[in-house]
């Protein structure tokens, strides 16, 4: 996915965090605060930071200049891709571009590295790699081709632009 920019008022920026909250919901135990799955770095060279169990300001960590990671999708064991957008995408999808296709695996997600610059909102997709032994250890790269999940990615972000 191309990197989008877009003024940060005609960004719904509470709208489009709010909906990321309401998926991980269904993704994390419910005594953890869905904002700790959204972590941050200052840089993609860092280690990404987890929020507090118990929660943290994320539109406060976006004014601050942090580039916070938002969930789009995680897989579950049959390689489907659950989506923030209400669909599921993969293997068993009735997308015939998805046949045997694996973006992500079951430690990591694809989604949004969002940061907030001069009052643009700055938009990639990434993937948040999980960490899980014997992989590579934490972090976040852009993700350049997401395959199938590209177009419901670009329309799910076109969704929270006003007017």
């Amino acid at each position: 996915m191309k990197e989008i920019r877009i003024p940060l008022e005609q960004f719904d920026l509470e709208a489009f965090l709010d909906r990321t909250i309401e998926f991980l919901k269904g993704w994390m135990a419910s005594e953890v605060d869905p904002t700790y799955a959204l972590v941050w770095v200052r840089s993609l060279k860092d280690v990404p930071v987890f929020g507090l169990e118990s929660g943290w300001d994320v539109l406060s960590g976006l004014a601050e200049g942090k580039m916070v990671f938002f969930p789009f999708a995680y897989a579950d064991a049959d390689g489907v891709l659950d989506c923030s957008d209400g669909n599921t995408y993969g293997p068993t999808s009735d997308d015939e571009d998805s046949e045997g296709e694996m973006i992500v695996g079951m430690e990591d997600s694809v989604g949004f590295l969002v940061k907030v610059k001069d009052g643009i909102v700055i938009i990639n997709a990434g993937i948040h790699l999980g960490g899980a032994c014997p992989g590579p250890g934490p972090g976040i790269d852009l993700c350049l081709d997401c395959g199938v999940l590209e177009g419901p990615m670009e329309k799910f972000i076109r969704g929270f632009i006003k007017g």
